[in-house]
């Protein structure tokens, strides 16, 4: 084997270098720490002009592997330390792969990933700045204050601010159960000045209005017709106000001095009054405590419940002239007909939250209103009911921030129907 002249040896079995018993058909010594006693040195060389399958290579920069007739660089770990738990390796300078948990790190118990910073608690975590053309970031639960520290390099600090609401609206705050951020409510019912519904105490309320009138005067003032979210929104806030309740007891019932406060529906008791058909301007004191609505930041509104009925951009499109339970709300028995919140039993096209108190037991007589619902055709015509909320100045007990009335087509008016705008 040591003759120069001999290009080709073939040896049958197992071969060793330097062991007696080899167990593969190639089998070396292992090596030790005395210089030249490695157990396989590559030469530094010229790699093929054209990679050939199952070949390794070495050109004194990388180690190359031909797995097929394309030609590979093996991956190198820069150093002698192997990638540890959590690694994400990188490229160096010089393409050697190495890591850096401290400032890039994966934890894979969890699935987070850490960015300056080896224990993750979110699922991207990011301690450092954040810069390459990024105005700034602001983390959300960064304490409390008005201030939002910018946490790049910009310094970009900002400031939070409340939604400014136009003269005559009043800020409600959003509820995550309907979808809603915060937005802008009419605090009066809508009135026509001039033709544009505006907000305001003095001139009646704008009536006679259908439905499709309204959402077009609200957005004609550049807003839109309350949506029955939004109503709900401000109806679940105003009961859970002790404000709200005529004795300060939230839950209380109208018949022993409590009630939720109704304003304006025709009869005189705890929570409600009787008055002008509608009322609007200066109120007496009772008007004054009974007909407003305290929301949990301060704001009040008028009329939620009682002196006009307010349409919402809501209707219930059934598919023939008699509603089924799959399409309108109903109690055991569908009829046209009042119906107490908690004898409701199936909803139809709607849903729990969509109509009723968060407090499954309450019905009229903690003043919180009732539904309107309806087999037949809407009234005076068609198959879509549309939604009208609040009662009216005749209304008594069935009137509340959360009554509901099925009965009306979108195209009817009567000098009891109004509206209310957001923006």
């Amino acid at each position: 084997m040591g003759n120069d002249s001999v290009t080709k040896t073939i040896l049958k079995g197992n071969v060793g270098i330097g062991t007696a018993s080899p167990t593969a058909y190639l089998h070396l010594k292992a090596g030790t720490a005395t210089a030249g006693t490695a157990p396989l040195k590559f030469t530094s060389g010229t790699n093929l002009t054209t990679p050939e399958a199952g070949t390794m290579e070495y050109d004194g920069t990388q180690l190359y592997f031909s797995p097929s007739t394309t030609r590979n660089i093996l991956a190198q770990i820069s150093g002698s330390t192997a990638l540890t738990t959590g690694s994400i390796a990188f490229a160096t300078t010089g393409g050697y792969l190495t890591q850096d948990n401290a400032n890039f790190f994966w934890d894979n118990v969890n699935k987070r990933l850490g960015l300056g910073t080896s224990s993750p608690s979110a699922t991207l975590e990011v301690k450092g700045t954040i810069e390459n053309g990024l105005v700034g970031w602001w983390p959300m639960d960064d304490g409390n204050g008005a201030t939002v520290a910018d946490r790049s390099i910009g310094g970009h600090n900002g400031t939070i601010t409340s939604l400014a609401c136009p003269t005559g609206y009043v800020l409600v705050p959003g509820n995550a159960t309907y979808g809603t951020a915060d937005f802008c409510v009419m605090k009066y019912e809508a009135k026509s000045v001039g033709g544009v519904a505006t907000s305001q105490a003095d001139v009646a309320p704008w009536t006679q209005i259908t439905q499709t009138d309204a959402i077009t005067a609200c957005s004609s003032a550049g807003g839109h017709l309350i949506t029955n979210n939004e109503w709900m929104t401000i109806a679940r806030n105003a009961e859970a106000q002790a404000a709200n309740w005529a004795d300060g007891k939230v839950g209380s019932l109208v018949s022993t001095g409590g009630g939720l406060k109704r304003g304006n529906v025709g009869v005189g008791d705890s929570a409600s009054y009787n008055g002008a058909d509608p009322e609007y301007g200066t109120r007496n004191a009772e008007a004054q405590l009974k007909a407003q609505l305290v929301l949990s930041n301060g704001e009040t509104i008028w009329d939620l419940s009682g002196n006009v009925w307010e349409w919402t951009n809501d209707t219930i499109s059934c598919a023939g002239a008699n509603c089924t339970s799959a399409e309108m709300p109903y109690d055991a028995t569908p009829a046209e007909e009042w119906v107490e919140f908690p004898n409701i039993s199936t909803y139809g096209q709607l849903s729990y939250d969509k109509i009723r108190p968060s407090n499954s037991s309450w019905n009229s007589t903690y003043g919180v209103g009732k539904l309107y619902t309806d087999t037949n055709a809407a009234y005076p015509s068609g198959n879509v009911h549309a939604f009208l909320r609040g009662g009216d100045w005749s209304i008594g007990a069935p009137a509340g921030a959360f009554t509901l009335n099925l009965y009306h087509a979108p195209g009817d008016s009567y000098d009891y129907l109004g509206f209310r705008c957001v923006r």
